[in-house]
């Protein structure tokens, strides 16, 4: 027992998971012992003898072979859930890592803003006391001065920052930096994704500033919208894509869904249901101008209240020029709906 491997006992008797093994080697010890012994047993009594050695190889080597199969089964399960865990551990850091440099961008960006602010309000101050016209033109260039230098300067972090994927446009990463910015600043989660060239739709369909009036209008009503829902954890997603051929640009967000009196007149005049957050109606008479001109459709989906997102707004330069609702109130909105330039469908 001063032997190293043997001072603590035999390692491998204690493992319960070795059971079916050390029956097997029993047996056959067994079997040995009754084939070189020499004790004149009769035939009968040696086959008896066997047979019992047999039936213990036979029990071992089952129990053996289920012990390996749960074994190996157990450590393919652990290897998935160790993959599945440390898959869940890497997102988070890496969600966590973007949440940094989301909130240094942001702080820099407040930070400098508060500053700004100090010397717009300044800047006000003077041009509303001041009677010289000369001396107001002179502030107002420092007004416009100031407001072009924050937009170079939050162009500029958003670039180093990477906050937002690139559309491959600064302009229009421009105007949706500063849609990140108000929808961070009223607690919605903001994305974007981009899978399609938005020049080309700038180029072939409708203009710069057309595009960006487009998108910024929808964000903004998107973020009424989920304030207005008055949720913990409000979502918009915004996407540039292609589908066959076409190519579309969609508003996904999970606020308050439209009213059926809304939908009747949208487009038609200006209607909105939330002037207290901000909202004039405005912003859809623009779009079906742009999109008319365009000969683009717009698409709205409405989701049931149990989806992640409650409706989506797409604008689908397909060349029909349509106004399409996708609804799970087919019922309701075929009813209170009287336009007759509306196609109403169900999407259950």
């Amino acid at each position: 027992m001063k032997i190293k491997r043997l001072k603590n006992g035999l390692a491998f008797f204690n493992n319960t998971n070795n059971f079916g093994l050390g029956l097997l080697l029993s047996g056959f010890a067994f079997i040995s012992v009754i084939i070189i012994s020499d004790n004149n047993d009769t035939d009968k009594t040696l086959f008896f003898f066997l047979f019992i050695g047999l039936i213990i190889c036979c029990i071992g080597t089952v129990i053996w072979v289920r012990s390996s199969i749960t074994r190996h089964y157990k450590s393919k399960l652990q290897q998935k859930v160790d993959e599945h865990f440390n898959a869940i551990i890497a997102e988070k850091e890496s969600e966590i890592a973007e949440l940094t440099d989301s909130n240094t961008f942001l702080s820099k960006i407040v930070h400098r803003d508060n500053h700004l602010m100090t010397s717009l309000q300044y800047s006000l101050a003077q041009l509303q006391n001041c009677s010289d016209k000369n001396e107001q033109n002179k502030i107002i260039i420092e007004l416009l001065t100031l407001a072009k230098e924050r937009n170079e300067l939050v162009q500029k972090e958003q670039k180093e920052n990477k906050v937002l994927v690139s559309t491959g446009n600064s302009v229009i990463d421009g105007a949706l930096l500063n849609m990140y910015i108000k929808a961070v600043a009223h607690k919605i989660n903001f994305d974007l994704i981009v899978s399609a060239d938005i020049n080309y739709i700038i180029n072939h369909f409708i203009t710069q500033t057309e595009l960006e009036t487009l998108l910024c209008d929808h964000i903004k009503d998107s973020i009424i919208a989920v304030e207005s829902a008055n949720i913990a954890n409000g979502i918009i997603l915004t996407s540039v894509s292609m589908a066959d051929g076409i190519y579309e640009i969609s508003v996904n967000d999970n606020g308050v869904e439209f009213e059926p009196a809304t939908l009747d007149k949208l487009g038609i005049e200006r209607v909105t249901t939330h002037k207290e957050s901000g909202g004039n109606g405005i912003g859809f008479m623009t779009s079906f101008e742009t999109l008319k001109k365009a000969n683009a459709s717009i698409i709205i989906t409405e989701y049931e209240p149990d989806k992640p997102f409650r409706k989506t707004i797409t604008f689908k330069f397909d060349g029909k020029n349509e106004f399409n609702i996708k609804t799970y109130r087919y019922e309701l909105l075929k009813e209170k709906l009287h336009r007759t330039d509306v196609k109403i469908t169900t999407n259950q």
